[in-house]
């Protein structure tokens, strides 16, 4: 195996440290800094990283992403990255390729994922750091905030692999630090540790007991939302809000102007931390209501600086309070407190928590910005065992077989290295036999605890926590818990288990959603059968999840985060949908050829192929929609679309901006052309297009809920009075004459309507349940579903969550 080293994966900055004969180094990048910015750039058809990337930030806003590890396992619903997408100056988008439980940024005219980005800088730092050693580096180990959630910490890991790293450990950020302070002491004594780790767009305080070289976790408390950016961006608000005033014009309307900004406003903050006052100074990058070029003059006070950073301050040391107490510990009790990330040189942090805990206890025997990469480096160094010959995963040092897949080990490790001196002492030794400074105790670093409960929604909203906060993990065996659950409907053939983390208990999806769990039932299972779930936290703080029947028949589920992998178990869902709906009118050749692409969309996503599994789910669906009409199911939903167009377009105008009608007329007569042509992939290409239109014109998203227009509401009850018709045509018919009424007092009086409006709803929905049947009750709103439907029509919900009690399993209606 090639070298192991430790990085410190920051918002604003990241750190690489490898163990050498002289001790823990900090290695410098290609351009000779000891941090590389966390900073992607595009230009002339190629990624800048780092510096280069910084440099060409001014000369364009929009193609350089900053601050991506705050995106890292968010979704775009998300109130915070919500927040955020007016302050960042590049795109973030609803990603094309997953769903809202994800993000996307644009960048080069592509999409990326935070993963994505992430990879380029992690790729830098690998091909640096070989640079400077001479050889290749192939493992790592890599520090994330303790308050990380499970789909960070999966999103960082996987980050890791893109860049071509087997990632060893994902270790959090305080016990990083710690172990970097503790094992430069002989101090033998058991001691509390409080690790202050401000970093550049996260907060972690963690309480750890020390005894020579092993570490246990106590608490810990965090806040994904503060961080050296926020102290920057005071800076940034308080220079807009000067210009505002001075010359009557906003400069957040000029991208170049606020990225230029942003950079003065961190070199002005780093500035006050040595002087009582600095200059923001930005000449010919703003102009005046009269086209004049600005000369933006700010001088900024330390104590200003501090009155504007001071609620943020108080927030960190709120939550250092709470650490400290729900580890049942006073202030008195605390020996020594660490400082981790750039943001806590600021004098401020240190004087308050000088105030707080009395400067003696401060330590700062090791620069808070190396701390965390040089803690990594040595948990790196210690885990470094035996690889496996056949899955190159790194074992422990004490290792006869691979952890991961069984293979017998030729275990020749007999030395470590001393992370201190870097001299070798023998394998079983404690401390170091040339300068007797303690070796870490590698089971102290194999898990942490929870950083909040795990559990999951079952029906109501109800949220069945697994995991404690403050739980340890990996989670013992012999502590998984086991609880049974049902399913709401006869026959169910999926059930979804949404995962929530969080200490909100009143409600799962007050948490934050950590990922979904999806596994396929044996058919024909009755209303009411029970599921046994365990869920567990693994060596990295990612949770598992396992169910099977009550005969023991393992469900094998899969876990989805919010990406491709989400996106095809949806489509899936659909074809199930629309398959469940059909299915008794269809020719037994047509169920075959059904079956066979069901079948290749089953085993895609079995198998964790989620690219493919897309295309073949998007291939069942489209089968499944088409197969009574017969023909190319490009074709057939090409001209399903364009006849759906055309008739919103003619009797709808009314409804539909200018705009969008003519969108609307010139879209469909391309696609009338390009299907006279047989261009399937232009048919394709507008066919979708049109749909996406058509979307827009009938829903509205608001965060995570979509509400429909008037347009939409209208072509729903249309389409139940259709689904009536097939049924009953004398009532469709009474509705559809009833509906021509409804319409015309809408278009000419829409005012004086709404009674109207809401009567007609409600006559149409009484005359579906009475002609239709009995759908399912949405467990979240109530609201009546057709029987085979995945998701509530009313508000989205999942109906294929469990339920809790048998008793208590939603009725029919």
């Amino acid at each position: 195996m090639g070298r192991v080293v430790g990085i410190d994966l920051g918002t604003t900055n990241s750190v690489v440290a490898v163990l050498e004969m002289k001790g823990c180094q900090i290695l410098h990048n290609a351009e000779n800094e000891l941090q590389t910015r966390s900073v992607v750039g595009y230009h002339n058809g190629g990624f800048l990283v780092g510096t280069p990337a910084m440099r060409r930030w001014p000369l364009a806003p929009k193609e350089t992403i900053i601050s991506i590890k705050r995106l890292m396992g968010r979704a775009v619903s998300d109130p915070e990255v919500t927040k955020v997408k007016g302050r960042y100056l590049y795109e973030i988008v609803e990603p094309s390729d997953g769903t809202q439980d994800s993000v996307r940024v644009k960048l080069g005219g592509k999409e990326l994922s935070p993963i994505d980005v992430s990879a380029k800088i992690l790729s830098k730092l690998k091909a640096d750091a070989e640079k400077v050693l001479g050889e290749p580096v192939t493992h790592a180990v890599i520090t994330v905030p303790a308050y990380f959630s499970d789909k960070q910490r999966h999103a960082t890991r996987t980050a890791g692999q893109l860049a071509g790293l087997q990632v060893m450990k994902i270790l959090d950020e305080p016990t990083a630090a710690a172990i970097a302070y503790g094992l430069t002491t002989t101090d033998t004594e058991a001691r509390t540790i409080l690790v202050y780790d401000l970093g550049g767009g996260t907060f972690d305080v963690s309480v750890l007991m020390k005894a020579a070289g092993t570490f246990a976790q106590l608490n810990l408390e965090g806040d994904m939302w503060l961080g050296g950016d926020d102290f920057d961006n005071v800076l940034v608000e308080e220079v807009c809000t000067q210009i505002m005033s001075a010359h009557g014009v906003d400069p957040k309307a000029s991208p170049a102007f606020m990225a230029v900004l942003k950079t003065e406003a961190q070199k002005a903050k780093e500035a006050l931390s040595s002087s009582d006052s600095a200059d923001i100074l930005i000449t010919g990058q703003l102009k005046d209501k009269r086209g004049q070029f600005i000369n933006v003059e700010a001088e900024i006070t330390r104590a200003r600086f501090e009155e504007l950073i001071r609620p943020l301050v108080d927030r960190s040391l709120e939550l250092v309070r709470k650490a400290v107490a729900n580890a049942n510990l006073t202030i008195a009790e605390i020996d020594h407190v660490l400082l981790a990330g750039n943001a806590t040189a600021v004098p401020l942090v240190q004087r308050a928590l000088e105030g707080v805990f009395g400067k003696e206890k401060i330590l700062r025997s090791i620069h808070p910005k190396h701390a965390v990469a040089i803690g990594a480096a040595i948990a790196g160094a210690s885990l470094k065992g035996p690889e496996c010959p056949k899955c190159l995963h790194v074992n422990d040092f004490a290792a006869t077989v691979c952890e991961r897949c069984q293979t017998e080990l030729a275990n020749e490790v007999r030395t470590r290295r001393c992370s201190s001196c870097g001299q070798e002492s023998d394998l079983e030794a404690e401390v170091c036999a040339h300068c007797q400074l303690p070796f870490l105790n590698v089971a102290s670093i194999k898990g942490g605890i929870a950083p909040f409960s795990y559990g999951i929604q079952t029906a109501g909203d109800k949220f069945h926590v697994f995991i404690n906060k403050g739980d340890g993990f990996p989670t013992i065996p012999d502590r998984i818990l086991v609880q049974t659950f049902y399913t709401s409907r006869p026959n169910q053939r999926m059930i979804a288990i949404p995962v929530y983390g969080g200490d909100r208990y009143e409600a799962a999806s007050r948490n934050d959603k950590q990922g979904d769990v999806l596994a396929v039932l044996p058919a024909d299972c009755p209303e009411g059968t029970p599921i046994k779930l365990k869920l567990f936290l693994d060596r990295d703080g990612a949770f598992l999840v396992q169910a099977f029947l009550e005969n023991g028949t393992s469900l094998h589920p899969l876990i989805l985060r919010g990406e491709t992998d989400q996106k095809a178990v949806n489509l899936f869902i659909r074809a199930e949908e629309e398959l469940a709906r059909k299915k008794l009118a269809l020719k037994p050749d047509d169920l075959g050829q059904v079956e066979e692409y069901r079948e290749k969309a089953l085993l895609a996503i079995a198998g964790k192929d989620f690219d493919a599994a897309v295309r073949a789910s998007r291939d069942y669906l489209n089968l499944v929609e088409n197969v009574e009409k017969g023909g190319d199911p490009v074709l057939m939903k090409a001209e399903a679309v364009l006849s759906w167009s055309e008739f919103v377009a003619s009797h709808y105008d009314w409804l539909i901006s200018d705009d969008h009608l003519r969108r609307l007329h010139t879209m469909c007569q391309e696609l009338k052309a390009a299907l006279a042509r047989r261009d399937l992939p232009e048919i394709k290409r507008l066919s979708e297009q049109l749909d996406i239109l058509g979307d827009q014109l009938c829903e509205v998203r608001k965060g995570k809920e979509r509400d429909l227009t008037l347009l939409g509401l209208f072509m729903g009850l249309r389409n139940i009075i259709w689904r009536i018709s097939q049924k009953d045509l004398t009532a469709s018919d009474q509705l559809k004459t009833e509906l021509a009424r409804v319409e015309e007092a809408v278009r000419t009086d829409p005012r004086h309507s709404h009674d109207l409006f809401n009567r007609f709803v409600d006559q149409v929905l009484a005359a579906r349940d009475r002609i239709l049947g009995a759908g399912l009750r949405c467990h979240a709103c109530g609201a009546s579903n057709p029987p085979d439907v995945a998701r509530c029509t009313s508000c989205g919900a999942s109906l294929l969550v469990l339920s809790a009690d048998r008793r208590s399993i939603p009725s029919k209606f």
